[in-house]
C-alpha cells in the first residue's frame, strides 16, 4: 500500500479551516458550441468581461507572446523555436529563502541535490516521484503550459474561474459563521488557487499536488493561500468536512481508481459543498463536432495533431494505471454516489486556433490559447512516447508536422472539454464499500481500421507508419 509522504510543504502559514441549503446552478459559456447531457435550458447564463488581463494583476505575467492587451488583434506568435521547442532540461533553481511565518520553504523548485525525494528525472524532464501513474512532467516548462491552459479555460468560461458561478459564490459568500475554504486537487502551477485566493480574500485556499508549484516570487502568494505536496490516491480523511468547494482539473492521469476518488473527495466537502470537475479529451472533433479518427496519411480525415494525441492516448491506456477515460463516467458514478444529491455534466468545444468564422474577441483569445496549448503539450508527451519505444527522430518528425499544421491552421479541429458539477448531500458521509462493476466502454479516441491494419503490419509496432518529414507536408 502506498504511504503518504512525510513532508508537507506549506508555503504560507496554516489557517484553520473548519450549511448551506440546496442551490440552483448556472453554468457560464460564451457561445453556442455546447453539447449538453439532459435538459440544459435553465443551466446556462451569459457573462461579459474584459478580454485581456489587466497589467497590474498576476495573470498579465503569464500572457502568451504577442497577445494584445486591447483591440482586436489577439494573435499568438508560435514561430519561435524557443517557445515551441523548449529545452528538455530540468529546472535547477534552488529553493527560495525561508518564509518569515513558516519553518518550511516558501517556494520550492526542483533541485536534484535537495529535492530528489520529490522528483525523478526521465529523458531530461522532471516528474513527480510519489506517483508513477502520472506520466506528464512537473517542471517549469510544464507549469508554464498549465498557466496558459488555465487562461484558455477561464476565458472560455467568460473570464470566470469556475463553472456554476451561482453555486460557488453562494457557498463562498463572506459573513458566514465559519470561514469558507477551497481545495484545489491537482493544482499544477497553482494559478487557479492563487486567483481564487485573490477573488475570495475571506476564504482559505489549499492547493494540493504531487509536486510543488514552480512559483518564482513568494510575494505572489496571498496570505489566505497555501500549497501542500500529497498523493490524492491516498485517503483524504484528515480533511473531512473541511471544504466548501473542491476543484479537480485534469487529475485523472494521476488517479488510479476515480470511482473511489469521488468518495474520498465527498468526505472533504461540507454539506452543501460544491464539487467542480474539469477535463479535456485527446479525441479531436471536426467542424460539425464529429470525432476525427487516428488514421493514415492520405485519408481525408488525417491530421498530425490527432496522430500524436492518439499515440499518446494509446500509450497511456496501455499502462492501465490511471483513470484516463473516467470523465466518460462522471455522470453515472456521481449519480450512484450517495454522498451527492445533485449533479450535471456539460461539454464545451474550443477550436484549435481562430479558424471558425464569427468569433468574438474572447472566443478568439481562448482559441489562440488552445492553439498554443496543443502545440506545447506535444513536448510533454515526448517522454511517454519514448517509454513506449518510439525512436526520438520519429517523435520529433511527428511533432514538427503537427506544429506546422497548427501554425498554418490546417487542422480545423475542436478540443472537447467536459465540466462536471455536484453538490454534497446533507447526509453523513458514506464510505465506498461495494466493488464497482467493471466498466465496459469503448476508448474515447477513435482509431480507423486502416490505421489499425497499418500498425499491425508495420515492421515495428513502435514506429508510426508513413511518417513524412515536415518540409514535405503540403
Amino acid at each position: 500500500m502506498a504511504e503518504r509522504a512525510q513532508t508537507n510543504y506549506s508555503y504560507t502559514s496554516r489557517s484553520t479551516i473548519e450549511d448551506d441549503d440546496r442551490l440552483s446552478s448556472e453554468f457560464v459559456p460564451h457561445n453556442d458550441n455546447d453539447e449538453s447531457q439532459g435538459d440544459s435550458s435553465s443551466d446556462f447564463s451569459m457573462e461579459t468581461a474584459s478580454v485581456a488581463p489587466s497589467s497590474n494583476d498576476r495573470a498579465s505575467i503569464f500572457k502568451p507572446p504577442s497577445i494584445a492587451s486591447s483591440g482586436s488583434d489577439m494573435s499568438i506568435s508560435i514561430a519561435s523555436r524557443d517557445e515551441i521547442y523548449p529545452h528538455d532540461s530540468v529546472s535547477q533553481r534552488a529553493a527560495e529563502e525561508q518564509s518569515d511565518i513558516s519553518e518550511v520553504p516558501s517556494v520550492v523548485s526542483y533541485n536534484s541535490s535537495v529535492d530528489g525525494h520529490l522528483f525523478r528525472e526521465l529523458f531530461g524532464r522532471a516528474f513527480a516521484a510519489q506517483n508513477d501513474s502520472y506520466i506528464l512532467p512537473a517542471d517549469d516548462i510544464e507549469h508554464s503550459r498549465l498557466d496558459r491552459q488555465h487562461d484558455l479555460l477561464k476565458y472560455d468560461l467568460g473570464n470566470c474561474l469556475y463553472a456554476a458561478p451561482d453555486l460557488v459564490r453562494k457557498v463562498l459568500r463572506p459573513g458566514q459563521a465559519q470561514r469558507p475554504s477551497v481545495l484545489d486537487v491537482g493544482t499544477g502551477s497553482g494559478r487557479w488557487a492563487l486567483e481564487m485566493a485573490a477573488e475570495f480574500p475571506h476564504a482559505d485556499i489549499v492547493g494540493l499536488d504531487l509536486a510543488p508549484p514552480t512559483l518564482t516570487d513568494v510575494s505572489t502568494i496571498p496570505p489566505n493561500c497555501r500549497f501542500e505536496v500529497d498523493n490524492a490516491n491516498l485517503p483524504l480523511d484528515h480533511y473531512a468536512n473541511c471544504f466548501d468547494v473542491v476543484h479537480c482539473r485534469c487529475v485523472e492521469l494521476g488517479i488510479v481508481d476515480f470511482h473511489a476518488f469521488l468518495y474520498n473527495v465527498a468526505q472533504t466537502l461540507k454539506p452543501g459543498g460544491v464539487l467542480l470537475l474539469c477535463s479535456g479529451y485527446a479525441q479531436l472533433f471536426d467542424e460539425q463536432h464529429r470525432p476525427l479518427p487516428v488514421t493514415v496519411e492520405g485519408d481525408p480525415k488525417f491530421t498530425w495533431i490527432q496522430r500524436v494525441f492518439g499515440e499518446a492516448y494509446a500509450a497511456l491506456l496501455a499502462r492501465q494505471d490511471n483513470a484516463l477515460d473516467a470523465k466518460d463516467h462522471w455522470d453515472e458514478w456521481v449519480d450512484a454516489n450517495p454522498n451527492f444529491e445533485y449533479h450535471f455534466v456539460r461539454d464545451r468545444f474550443i477550436p484549435i486556433g481562430p479558424w471558425p468564422e464569427g468569433l468574438n474577441d474572447m472566443q478568439r483569445y481562448s482559441s489562440e490559447l488552445m492553439r498554443y496549448n496543443c502545440s506545447t503539450i506535444l513536448f510533454a508527451y515526448k517522454p511517454l512516447l519514448r517509454l513506449e519505444g518510439f525512436p526520438p527522430d520519429v517523435i520529433d518528425r511527428m511533432i514538427e508536422n503537427a506544429i506546422e499544421e497548427i501554425q498554418e491552421l490546417r487542422a480545423r479541429a475542436y478540443v472537447k472539454w467536459r465540466y462536471g458539477v455536484a453538490i454534497r448531500s446533507s447526509t453523513p458521509w458514506t464510505e465506498k464499500l461495494e466493488t464497482p462493476v467493471p466498466v465496459e466502454s469503448a476508448p474515447s479516441v477513435i482509431f480507423s481500421d486502416e490505421y489499425k491494419s497499418a500498425k499491425a503490419n508495420s515492421a515495428s509496432s513502435k514506429s508510426p507508419v508513413n511518417i513524412t518529414p515536415a518540409s514535405s507536408v503540403v
